[in-house]
């Protein structure tokens, strides 16, 4: 398990519980001198909201007010949730690399969304490498 050739990836949950537990299994992979290179965080975001997005939406109408409502508690809802993942990272080795991986609606099944799950982290890993 020590061997330099052997190495770990760990999956975690996005939630508190999830990722407090993530944090302490680094910890004991370092106590035990075992490798830990990844944590792929799954399910952290939606996939049709990148973290970056915000609204700029001026609502005019009365009509449009309940779903802008809904949209700004949602987004600070996920806002929420990328303050956790920030101290999460803040909090792990920096060796270790992080990946989040989007809800995609629905299982990942089957070879077509093994492909398109492996292109989105080795995308995501060329972008820290760059």
């Amino acid at each position: 398990m020590r061997d330099p050739k052997t190495h770990f990836i760990l999956i975690a949950s996005f939630d508190a519980a999830k990722l407090q537990e993530a944090k302490n299994m680094q910890k004991q992979f370092a106590k035990l001198s075992y490798r830990l290179d990844a944590v792929i965080i799954n399910r952290a975001f939606p996939l049709w909201m990148p973290p970056a997005q915000t609204s700029s939406a001026v609502h005019e109408q009365n009509d449009y007010s309940q779903v802008l409502k809904f949209y700004a508690e949602f987004r600070d809802y996920y806002s929420e949730r990328y303050q956790l993942y920030d101290t999460f990272a803040a909090e792990i080795d920096s060796k270790v690399q992080i990946f989040r991986i989007p809800d995609y609606g629905q299982d990942v099944c089957g070879l077509e969304d093994l492909l398109s799950l492996s292109e989105r982290l080795a995308s995501a890993q060329n972008e820290r490498a760059h």
